[in-house]
Formats: structure tokens, sequence, C-alpha cells
């Protein structure tokens, strides 16, 4: 209790790795689960094959026959299957081909998020440059913006996961086109949804900042400042839904080239922005809309 940031610190972390331990807690429940069913399943099988057999006709009279005893073949075959299968365990790491596979798949998102870590995390290092009430100011609006943020990344993931189940769809039907009726239904629900969201989060963000800013703070020059910025940063909020909808479609698609030069492009932009056009703290909330 009376620790402050450090104590704060210390708590996240043993809540972060509580919170590992009991998921891989339950992971391991759920693949020792797995393993017994198979083997279940595996004995079972081996027993109703031990014992079905096979009516022959041998000198003119029925004979019943043993399959072990007419396809020794078979059961050396499945004996050799069975004896192939591998321990699966709860934590491994992938081989040299496997690994090699992943790469061009991790390697563009793994740009893509150490991107977003560093144009945020420059916003916070300009508004240092304007006095601690003004980071303090920063750093409330930022956490707000993250949380609502959350909203408008829900349709990254959703065209991530449509848009590729219309993809696959189409290759299994043997045609390089998508389905373009799915296509565009798929498009005008998720694009309808990124206006509600974007409206909605630029409404409420809005209203918060300037007539709920005493939430925050007691101290009136930061309320004023959280005021006087809401506009760019409702704005901001106002795009992203859109921004994450083609990101998501880029990555169902593939396009990771086109992803990663878009990214590099703005984050070189909000950079430059942040070095040679920001003269004030409305200046870093506009470098954070047009980025």
């Amino acid at each position: 209790r009376n620790m402050g940031i450090q104590g704060a610190a210390y708590a996240t972390a043993a809540a972060s790795v509580t919170s590992t331990a009991v998921l891989m807690a339950s992971v391991y429940r759920k693949m020792k689960e797995w393993r017994e069913a198979e083997t279940t399943n595996a004995t079972s099988n081996g027993s109703s094959g031990a014992a079905a057999g096979i009516a022959k006709v041998i000198d003119g009279s029925p004979h019943l026959v043993m399959r072990n005893e007419t396809n020794n073949s078979t059961t050396a075959a499945a004996s050799k299957k069975k004896k192939k299968k591998k321990h699966v365990p709860l934590v491994s790491f992938p081989d040299r081909a496997s690994l090699l596979k992943l790469i061009p798949l991790a390697g563009p998102m793994f740009f893509v998020i150490v991107a977003k870590v560093i144009s945020y995390s420059s916003l916070t290092v300009r508004a240092t440059d304007f006095g601690v009430t003004v980071l303090a100011t920063h750093n409330i609006m930022i956490s707000i913006f993250f949380f609502y943020a959350c909203f408008g990344d829900s349709i990254n993931m959703s065209s991530q996961t449509f848009l590729t189940d219309v993809l696959i769809k189409a290759k299994k039907n043997k045609s390089n086109d998508p389905n373009k009726r799915a296509l565009k239904m798929l498009m005008k629900r998720l694009l309808s949804m990124s206006v509600g969201i974007g409206v909605f989060n630029f409404s409420v963000v809005r209203w918060i900042l300037r007539n709920l800013s005493g939430s925050f703070t007691k101290e009136a020059a930061i309320s004023k400042l959280m005021s006087e910025n809401s506009t760019y940063m409702a704005m901001a909020l106002l795009l992203h839904p859109f921004i994450m909808l083609f990101e998501g479609a880029l990555i169902a698609t593939e396009d990771f080239n086109f992803l990663v030069g878009t990214y590099t492009m703005t984050m070189g932009l909000l950079f430059g922005l942040l070095k040679l056009a920001t003269g004030s703290f409305p200046d870093v909330w506009r470098a954070l809309f047009i980025f």
C-alpha cells in the first residue's frame, strides 16, 4: 500500500506471472485430456480390430478366419504407425524448416507492432519538451485513446477472420476470384461497423474530455489542456476503425510488402512532423491524427 509506483510495478508483474501460470495449467489439463482420449480410442480400435473376423469358404464349408491371421501386413503397418507416435510436449520450439516458414508471416507483423510502439512512444517523448503539466495531460489522454482504440482493433480482427474465410472458400472452389457478392456484403458490413464505432468514439471521447476531465485530475490546468485538445484526439479515433479495417484486409490477403511499406512511410512522416512541425502540445495530437 505504501510502496507507490514501485508497488504498482510489483503488482503488475505478479499479476502477469500468475495469469500466465493459470493459462499454462489450463492448457496442460486440456492436452492431458486429449492424450487420454486418444489412448482410449486407440485401445478400443485395436481391440475391435483383433476380434473382428472374416468369413471364408474353405473346402466347400464356411470358416471364420481372424483378421490378424489374414491381414498381417496391415497389422504390422498399424503397429509401426503406433510406434511412430511421438509425445507432444507442453512447450516446444519449432525446427528450422518450420521457423523458415513462419518468418515470412511473423516478420512483417513483428515490424508493424514495433512500428506502432515506437510511434506512440515518440508522441510521449515529444510531449515531455513542453513541461510536466503537458506531459501529465498527454499521459491521461493517451490512456483514454488506447481504451477506445480497442473498439477499432476489433474491426482489424474481424476483417482478418471473415475475409480470410471468403478467400479460402474461393480456393476450395478452385477459383482465384472470391465470391464478389459475399465479399461485397462483408466489406459493407465492416464499413458500416467502422462508421458506427468511429462516430461513437468521436462523440463520446470529445464529450468526456470537455465535460468529465475533472474525473481524471483535480488540476485546472490539466483539465483545460484536455478540453482544448479534445478535437484532434476525437478525430484520430474517428479514423482509427477504418485504418484497422484496411490493415486487417492487407493481412488477410497477405500483402505484407504494401503493409510494411505503408507503415514505414507513415512512421517517417510522423517523425518528420514531430521534429520539424511541432511547436506546441496541440501539434502532437495533430501529428497523431495525420499518422
